[in-house]
């Protein structure tokens, strides 16, 4: 249904949920999950990246707490 990938870092790499299961806090639990786990192992601070553009994943970080620290826009031009 969903998958979250972590660093030891303490950073959220990658969250994934196949459309079908979009919408029913399967993310909200995945991303609950990894930071239970990075608290176990001592990490006090979490990180996690996505396009400055993508409104959705930023309003649903933000509800989990997460704050917007930089924006970063890379910008490219295919010849």
């Amino acid at each position: 249904k969903g998958f979250i990938a972590c660093k030891v870092s303490g950073e959220i790499g990658l969250i994934g949920v196949i459309s079908p299961y979009q919408g029913k806090s399967i993310g909200t639990a995945l991303v609950h999950n990894a930071l239970k786990w990075f608290n176990k192992i001592g990490i006090e601070n979490v990180t996690v990246r996505t396009q400055a553009g993508n409104s959705k994943t930023i309003k649903f970080y933000k509800y989990l707490g997460f704050r917007v620290k930089t924006i970063d826009v890379t910008m490219g031009k295919i010849l």
